[in-house]
């Protein structure tokens, strides 16, 4: 399993699924939204936490069939 921006997992992350940290502690879910990575950043995408509020997230993750997401180093917030 290797690590790749967040980005390229899209083709595998259904709106709904679990988004975890380094950890394994949960954030929240993926909304389905993203951003594009453009030549000053690496793309977004959008997470629902608590009470429908939400963050942007972008790092290094892996999916992880039966768990989600899961960053494997400190992700970015854009809130």
């Amino acid at each position: 399993m290797e690590a790749v921006n967040i980005i390229s997992l899209l083709d595998k992350i259904k709106t709904g699924e679990r988004i975890h940290d380094m950890n394994g502690n949960y954030i929240g879910s993926f909304t389905g939204f993203n951003t594009r990575p453009t030549a000053n950043t690496n793309g977004a995408i959008e997470c629902k936490y608590s009470n429908d509020q939400s963050i942007w997230v972008r790092g290094k993750a892996v999916f992880i069939y039966g768990l989600g997401v899961k960053f494997i180093e400190n992700f970015s917030i854009d809130e």
